[in-house]
Protein backbone atom coordinates (compact mmCIF):
# COMPACT_ATOMS: atom_id res chain seq x y z
CA UNK A 1 0.00 0.00 0.00
CA UNK A 2 1.37 3.81 -0.62
CA UNK A 3 0.33 5.94 2.25
CA UNK A 4 2.41 9.09 0.96
CA UNK A 5 3.87 8.10 -2.46
CA UNK A 6 1.19 9.30 -4.85
CA UNK A 7 2.92 8.97 -8.10
CA UNK A 8 3.35 5.27 -7.47
CA UNK A 9 -0.01 4.56 -6.74
CA UNK A 10 -0.74 6.50 -10.14
CA UNK A 11 1.79 4.12 -11.58
CA UNK A 12 0.25 1.27 -10.20
CA UNK A 13 -3.13 1.80 -10.75
CA UNK A 14 -2.44 2.50 -14.79
CA UNK A 15 -0.32 -0.41 -14.80
CA UNK A 16 -3.71 -2.62 -13.34
CA UNK A 17 -1.25 -3.62 -10.90
CA UNK A 18 -2.86 -3.53 -7.48
CA UNK A 19 -4.81 -6.51 -6.27
CA UNK A 20 -8.56 -6.52 -5.09
CA UNK A 21 -7.37 -7.39 -1.64
CA UNK A 22 -4.86 -4.17 -1.41
CA UNK A 23 -8.21 -2.43 -3.01
CA UNK A 24 -10.19 -3.44 -0.20
CA UNK A 25 -7.11 -2.54 2.07
CA UNK A 26 -7.39 1.23 0.72
CA UNK A 27 -11.09 1.03 1.20
CA UNK A 28 -10.76 -0.33 4.60
CA UNK A 29 -7.84 1.79 6.03
CA UNK A 30 -9.76 4.69 4.74
CA UNK A 31 -13.27 4.16 6.56
CA UNK A 32 -11.42 3.47 9.40
CA UNK A 33 -9.51 6.68 9.36
CA UNK A 34 -12.61 8.75 8.90
CA UNK A 35 -14.81 6.70 11.36
CA UNK A 36 -11.66 7.47 13.88
CA UNK A 37 -11.51 11.03 13.24
CA UNK A 38 -15.73 11.09 13.47
CA UNK A 39 -15.53 9.30 16.82
CA UNK A 40 -12.54 11.99 17.72
CA UNK A 41 -15.02 15.13 16.50
CA UNK A 42 -17.64 13.68 18.80
CA UNK A 43 -15.59 13.49 22.06
CA UNK A 44 -13.89 16.29 21.44
CA UNK A 45 -15.26 19.11 24.24
CA UNK A 46 -16.96 22.10 22.58
CA UNK A 47 -14.58 25.06 23.59
CA UNK A 48 -16.39 27.87 21.07
CA UNK A 49 -19.49 28.35 22.98
CA UNK A 50 -22.58 27.26 21.58
CA UNK A 51 -23.26 26.82 17.93
CA UNK A 52 -26.22 29.97 16.29
CA UNK A 53 -26.96 27.14 14.29
CA UNK A 54 -27.28 23.76 13.93
CA UNK A 55 -24.46 21.82 13.11
CA UNK A 56 -27.20 19.23 10.65
CA UNK A 57 -27.10 22.72 8.16
CA UNK A 58 -23.10 22.19 7.75
CA UNK A 59 -23.22 18.61 7.34
CA UNK A 60 -25.74 18.79 4.65
CA UNK A 61 -23.03 21.39 2.85
CA UNK A 62 -20.55 18.76 3.43
CA UNK A 63 -22.77 16.13 1.31
CA UNK A 64 -23.55 18.71 -1.03
CA UNK A 65 -19.98 19.52 -1.46
CA UNK A 66 -19.06 16.09 -1.57
CA UNK A 67 -21.38 14.89 -4.35
CA UNK A 68 -20.69 17.89 -6.43
CA UNK A 69 -16.46 17.21 -6.10
CA UNK A 70 -17.30 13.39 -7.22
CA UNK A 71 -18.51 14.27 -9.89
CA UNK A 72 -16.09 16.61 -10.86
CA UNK A 73 -13.52 13.49 -9.86
CA UNK A 74 -15.49 11.62 -12.57
CA UNK A 75 -15.97 13.99 -15.38
CA UNK A 76 -11.74 14.72 -15.13
CA UNK A 77 -11.53 10.96 -15.13
CA UNK A 78 -14.31 10.20 -18.16
CA UNK A 79 -12.34 12.98 -19.71
CA UNK A 80 -9.29 10.81 -19.73
CA UNK A 81 -9.46 6.93 -20.35
CA UNK A 82 -12.78 6.78 -18.92
CA UNK A 83 -11.73 3.79 -17.09
CA UNK A 84 -12.01 2.18 -13.48
CA UNK A 85 -13.31 5.58 -11.84
CA UNK A 86 -14.58 3.62 -8.25
CA UNK A 87 -11.27 1.33 -7.85
CA UNK A 88 -8.84 5.11 -8.22
CA UNK A 89 -11.06 6.77 -5.97
CA UNK A 90 -11.13 4.22 -3.30
CA UNK A 91 -7.34 3.65 -3.54
CA UNK A 92 -5.59 7.80 -4.14
CA UNK A 93 -8.19 9.10 -1.54
CA UNK A 94 -6.19 7.39 1.36
CA UNK A 95 -2.86 8.77 0.52
CA UNK A 96 -4.22 12.04 -1.48
CA UNK A 97 -6.20 12.53 1.77
CA UNK A 98 -3.18 11.61 3.99
CA UNK A 99 -0.40 14.45 1.81
CA UNK A 100 -3.57 17.14 1.92
CA UNK A 101 -3.84 17.69 5.67
CA UNK A 102 -0.37 17.06 5.95
CA UNK A 103 0.35 19.89 3.84
CA UNK A 104 -2.16 22.00 5.79
CA UNK A 105 -1.17 21.42 9.04
CA UNK A 106 1.01 25.11 8.69
CA UNK A 107 -2.07 26.85 7.09
CA UNK A 108 -4.10 25.56 10.48
CA UNK A 109 -1.60 26.61 12.64
CA UNK A 110 -1.39 30.32 11.20
CA UNK A 111 -4.92 30.45 11.11
CA UNK A 112 -5.58 29.11 14.74
CA UNK A 113 -2.58 31.19 16.21
CA UNK A 114 -4.65 34.26 14.46
CA UNK A 115 -7.98 33.42 15.85
CA UNK A 116 -6.64 32.87 19.22
CA UNK A 117 -4.81 36.04 19.12
CA UNK A 118 -7.78 38.11 17.94
CA UNK A 119 -10.24 36.36 20.79
CA UNK A 120 -7.89 36.86 23.22
CA UNK A 121 -8.12 40.63 22.70
CA UNK A 122 -11.73 40.54 23.07
CA UNK A 123 -12.91 41.51 26.27
CA UNK A 124 -15.52 39.02 28.39
CA UNK A 125 -18.60 40.73 27.77
CA UNK A 126 -18.17 40.38 23.88
CA UNK A 127 -16.63 36.99 24.06
CA UNK A 128 -20.33 35.01 23.32
CA UNK A 129 -20.91 36.80 20.42
CA UNK A 130 -17.48 36.09 19.25
CA UNK A 131 -17.85 32.71 19.97
CA UNK A 132 -20.62 32.57 17.09
CA UNK A 133 -18.59 34.65 15.18
CA UNK A 134 -15.67 32.40 15.80
CA UNK A 135 -17.79 28.71 14.56
CA UNK A 136 -18.83 30.51 11.85
CA UNK A 137 -15.08 31.31 10.39
CA UNK A 138 -14.12 28.04 11.54
CA UNK A 139 -17.24 25.78 9.70
CA UNK A 140 -16.45 28.48 6.30
CA UNK A 141 -12.46 27.05 6.89
CA UNK A 142 -14.00 23.43 6.75
CA UNK A 143 -16.10 24.35 3.72
CA UNK A 144 -13.59 26.01 2.16
CA UNK A 145 -10.75 23.37 2.72
CA UNK A 146 -13.35 20.45 1.71
CA UNK A 147 -13.75 22.08 -1.82
CA UNK A 148 -9.89 22.63 -2.09
CA UNK A 149 -9.48 18.68 -1.29
CA UNK A 150 -11.83 17.92 -4.44
CA UNK A 151 -9.07 20.66 -6.71
CA UNK A 152 -6.10 19.01 -5.17
CA UNK A 153 -7.23 15.17 -5.93
CA UNK A 154 -7.91 15.78 -9.24
CA UNK A 155 -4.36 16.55 -10.05
CA UNK A 156 -4.02 12.57 -9.01
CA UNK A 157 -7.81 11.68 -11.02
CA UNK A 158 -6.24 13.74 -14.28
CA UNK A 159 -2.51 12.13 -14.10
CA UNK A 160 -3.37 8.23 -13.63
CA UNK A 161 -6.62 8.39 -16.29
CA UNK A 162 -4.32 10.14 -19.07
CA UNK A 163 -3.21 8.37 -21.85
CA UNK A 164 -0.05 6.98 -22.29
Amino acid sequence: MYFWNVKDLVKSLKDNSITEFEKMLYLLVYGALFSFLSIISKIMPETTGPQFYDDWILDVIFLIINAFGTLYLYNINSKGDNKDFVTRYVCLSLPVTIRYFIFSIPYFIAFIIILGVSFALISSNERSESNKFLNLILDIGGVAWMMYSFKYASKWVKEVSSHP
